[in-house]
């Protein structure tokens, strides 16, 4: 069952429609006693200090709400009774330079952060398949890999560069003109998600200029070593992650690839004898049509056209027609064959749910932040990156928490 803003289902209790009251329920989602157990454990001299909760409540409440400067959060917190006790504020307000030490503390525990991302994604997991009556796919069965580029807060045309960590790299974007490469300073996130709900995995965040197919194996270890649970059964990927390497990676790893693969050439073959959907072709040249998978072997079945081929003969008899058939073996060829053809109804379906990736860098982007940002440097790029998606996640499990799981991917909190 997929849950998308295209086929939702018409009815889903909602969740609370108070946007204080809901973004106070995202905060409350989150399993962060051991992160605010070592922020607590600062030894402090002068006067107190703001409690390590509400700072911490006050930084997530930044990505929720959209708030790109921390002299903008502090304005809301100013202006807003009802934010500063959302947050555990009572009526002073930190300043600006008191966010500025709680984001180096937050960096040098990077890994608590990463703690709580991981908590929100396995109750996720639990929640949406605690219900043995809904014919739901488990959370992480088919997932999708994609990376996205985003700027660094930077300006790479100085001599003196602020950030030594970002690169430059090529976007390939829709908005783009025709014909035109568009390029972006910064950072690429490298993103596994599941497919069927929207739910990022795990990510990695690489300088803008790496490329995308030597990080799929990085990535779906990374996921599989964070989250024990996650066993993949099929991986959607575009045609950047198209290497012989990772379809044989993922296969020994028992995870089948659906990757678009490169194209030879205009007219051209691959080994030439399979088309650009890994079909074989039969001695007429002409594709041949994919029957069935035996599901002993793994191997394919591919048959000529009903009626067969027609071999014209220099002679003086009728054409001469030939019903052939020949079985493919994937493991000759992981990558053009394939362990489930190209060809097949069931790829192409699987393929087009590779879309939901992008929604999910859509709302990253537009609603958490992720392009939104005064980070430089690669371990502020991460700690963004991380709360980022973490702030989404929290979203998200607020929402499953509610009932309200139809709509759970929409970000968008509205304060009245």
């Amino acid at each position: 069952m997929i849950f998308d803003e295209f086929n939702a289902p018409a009815a889903s209790k909602q969740a609370p429609k108070s946007g204080y009251a809901f973004l106070e329920s995202i905060l409350d989602s989150l399993d962060d006693g051991p992160l605010l157990t070592v922020l607590s454990e600062y030894r402090r001299t002068g006067r107190a200090g703001y409690p390590p909760s509400a700072m911490w409540r006050a930084w997530l409440s930044k990505y929720i709400l959209g708030v790109r400067y921390n002299l903008e959060l502090l304005d809301r917190l100013r202006g807003s009774k009802r934010l500063r006790q959302i947050c555990g504020f009572l009526d002073a307000v930190p300043s600006e330079s008191s966010f500025s030490r709680f984001t180096t503390r937050l960096m040098d525990h990077q890994s608590l952060v990463k703690e709580c991302l991981t908590g929100v994604t396995s109750g996720l997991r639990d929640l949406l398949s605690g219900d043995k009556e809904q014919d739901r796919e488990p959370l992480g069965g088919t997932v999708a890999i994609d990376s996205t580029m985003f700027p660094s807060y930077s300006n790479p045309n100085r001599r003196n560069l602020s950030d030594l960590d970002a690169r430059w790299g090529l976007k390939h974007s829709s908005k783009s003109k025709e014909g035109k490469q568009e390029w972006g300073w910064g950072y690429k996130m490298h993103l596994l998600s599941d497919v069927n709900y929207g739910i990022p995995l795990d990510f990695i965040i690489t300088a803008a200029n790496e490329s995308d197919s030597p990080q799929l194996p990085l990535v779906v270890g990374k996921a599989k070593r964070t989250h024990a649970w996650l066993q993949p059964e099929y991986l959607l990927a575009d045609r950047g992650y198209d290497a012989q390497s990772n379809h044989q990676f993922l296969v020994d790893q028992g995870i089948t690839p659906v990757i678009h693969i490169r194209t030879p050439g205009k007219g051209k073959l691959h080994h030439g004898m399979y088309t650009t959907e890994g079909s074989p072709v039969c001695m007429c040249n002409v594709p041949m049509e994919y029957i069935r998978t035996d599901p002993k072997t793994g191997r394919h079945l591919f048959r000529c056209a009903e009626g067969g081929c027609q071999l014209k003969m220099n002679s003086e008899k009728s054409p001469v027609h030939y019903n052939t058939e020949v079985w493919e073996d994937p493991v000759n060829d992981l990558r053009v064959i394939g362990v489930l053809p190209r060809v097949s109804g069931k790829w192409k379906a699987l393929y087009r749910l590779r879309m939901s990736i992008e929604r999910v860098f859509r709302s990253l982007k537009h609603s958490r932040g992720l392009e939104s940002h005064c980070a430089r440097g690669m371990r502020k790029i991460l700690l963004h990156a991380t709360m980022s998606l973490l702030t989404f996640q929290a979203t998200v499990l607020a929402r499953v928490k509610a009932g309200d799981i139809v709509n759970m991917r929409r970000m968008r909190v509205k304060m009245t």
